[in-house]
């Protein structure tokens, strides 16, 4: 693997270990963490296609196929990774229907019509108690896209198992095939466009110096068209999420965080960016 021969998350560490018949893997220690309790689930779900295999799974622990750490979207031109991430978002896109997964299999994943219901009800006394530097039209916004894609106001049941941290860095290679895999799953059941923002909140560092907004709405366009994703229901969660991400970030103290996906939503609802910092000025998502 070169260089380091363990790698730590905030969550846990991955250790390369070679089995009976030298196989090369990985073994993966998780601490207790909800978000990560359904990600053997998923992995064994996807059974190698579009994300990383899974040997064997227990408590605590993961036998992984090992990948190579020095591959991952993030190391790429951006003009190469949207056709990556697309194809790997088609690989996983599953439909949560379809047979062999099950209630059992698929039960312990949360819904996005569930958090657009949740982020209906809660978003506004959230703003209420904390409006900081969030107008109030991203606040609408926000809630527009909730309230037509909550359990109540959705007018479909179209869901697949989508991986609601698919950004950067969490697509690595097969070193054999060089085919890119997702890792470290956190899995939900619904829209696939849920998956768009981290792809949009990572890598500001990346947009031209000169009209940044206008390039990070045509990233949007970009990973939607890959994926085969509605880009105007991609537009709305991603503007939902971000406004999620300043109230969560206001609450926690974490105004730099807080500004990074400010601008984030304000770009992508063509909102005024005149006083707000350029993108090269924000604080990286680390």
């Amino acid at each position: 693997m070169g260089g380091r021969s363990w790698f730590a998350g905030h969550a846990g560490i991955v250790v390369p270990v070679v089995d009976a018949t030298g196989r090369q893997l990985a073994l993966k220690h998780q601490i207790p963490d909800p978000e990560l309790a359904t990600e053997a689930a998923a992995l064994r779900l996807w059974s190698g296609e579009g994300a990383v295999r899974v040997f064997r799974d227990e408590p605590g622990f993961l036998l992984l196929e090992r990948l190579d750490p020095a591959r991952d979207l993030g190391r790429l031109p951006m003009m190469q990774t949207s056709e990556i991430w697309g194809t790997v978002m088609k690989q996983l896109s599953l439909r949560a229907s379809d047979p062999p997964r099950t209630a059992q299999d698929t039960g312990p994943f949360e819904r996005t019509d569930a958090i657009a219901e949740r982020w209906n009800d809660e978003l506004p006394t959230r703003w209420a108690q904390r409006p900081g530097p969030l107008p109030r039209r991203l606040l609408e916004a926000a809630l527009e896209l909730c309230q037509t894609r909550g359990a109540v106001g959705r007018y479909d049941d179209d869901d697949f198992l989508v991986h609601g941290d698919l950004h950067y860095f969490n697509v690595l290679a097969r070193p054999e095939t060089e085919e890119f895999v997702a890792i470290d799953p956190q899995m939900w059941i619904g829209d696939r466009e849920f998956a768009v923002f981290p792809m949009l909140v990572n890598r500001l560092g990346d947009l031209p110096a000169r009209e940044p907004a206008a390039a990070l709405r045509l990233r949007l366009r970009r990973l939607a068209g890959a994926a085969g994703l509605d880009e105007r229901l991609a537009f709305g969660w991603s503007i939902a999420r971000a406004v999620e991400d300043v109230l969560t970030y206001s609450a926690e103290d974490l105004p730099q965080d807080a500004e990074r996906s400010l601008w984030v939503a304000t770009a992508l609802s063509h909102g005024d960016l005149t006083a707000m910092p350029h993108p090269h000025q924000l604080k990286p998502l680390v």
